[in-house]
């Protein structure tokens, strides 16, 4: 029979943590990857068209309302949750603003972006379907025990690490728990927007690889360029989770058709809308 294996922290290591907790009180000095087994608090930044122009390409710990809790490695991230109508008059400023809006972000021409046909995804489904039905929480280590390697192939278990899968599953759950009782009869919906989640669309995943919290924030810019009203509901409710795990997000609609702000959902005065000079 083999002993417990314990283990000790160094008198060093002892220093360095008591040293790192002191310099983190007034977010003066902050290590890479100090939280990055922590969680993140989104702030939606209720602001102007002028407060994007300033802030979106800088990190959190710059902007307004960015705070750190060092004992339970929380961050409370600053962010954008913004849909713009209409244009401005000036040729120079529209140049500017899609400039800023599009330098580090992932730009989608559309607001129709989940993943909606998912018949070749039998076997993922009627395993999601049976965690949904069972009343599973959904962890990395739920999925590993009933799914099987290859079914995980393309999942987050395998395309994030370890923490920001368990972090973005977690706040799955939560989501789901307190915002979409609605749709709790829609099986359907509810499947599709797990395996959205779960199977996280690959450049969305390249946009959370490596995120430090503190640091820059993972952004998705969509350009509504359809006239199309549609129903929407999937793509919403992602994009509302997509920004409930702090990532920025905006929507970007020059015609100012009404799209996110009027999906009827809890979370629906999170989306801060601007218009500009003309639409």
């Amino acid at each position: 029979m083999y002993d417990i294996i314990n283990n000790i922290k160094t008198n060093t290591k002892q220093i360095d943590l008591s040293i790192e907790k002191n310099l983190h009180n007034n977010n003066d000095i902050m290590k890479p990857y100090m939280f990055q087994d922590g969680k993140v608090v989104p702030v939606i930044l209720d602001g102007t068209i002028y407060d994007v122009l300033e802030y979106w390409n800088e990190d959190a710990r710059v902007r307004e309302g960015f705070q750190t809790e060092y004992d339970t490695k929380t961050v409370y991230v600053p962010n954008f949750f913004i849909k713009i109508n209409g244009e401005f008059d000036s040729w120079s400023e529209r140049r500017r603003l899609k400039k800023i809006l599009k330098k580090e972000s992932l730009c989608i021409n559309s607001l129709e972006f989940a993943k909606v046909n998912l018949d070749s995804k039998y076997s993922e489904i009627k395993k999601l379907k049976k965690i949904l039905s069972e009343n599973y929480i959904i962890s990395v280590s739920t999925l590993k025990n009933i799914m099987s390697v290859k079914e995980l192939d393309d999942s987050i278990v395998n395309t994030l690490s370890s923490y920001q899968a368990n972090y973005i599953l977690d706040r799955l759950n939560f989501f789901m728990t307190a915002y979409m009782h609605r749709y709790k009869n829609d099986t359907a919906l509810i499947l599709k927007f797990i395996y959205n989640v779960v199977f996280l669309d690959k450049k969305i995943v390249e946009e959370l690889q490596g995120w430090d919290y503190p640091y820059e924030v993972p952004k998705i810019v969509f350009f509504d360029k359809s006239n199309r009203p549609g129903d929407g509901a999937l793509d919403y409710l992602f994009m509302h989770f997509l920004n409930f795990i702090g990532m920025d997000i905006a929507i970007v609609s020059s015609s100012g058709r009404a799209s996110i702000e009027a999906f009827d959902f809890p979370l629906k005065d999170s989306v801060i809308c601007v218009t500009l000079d003309s639409i």
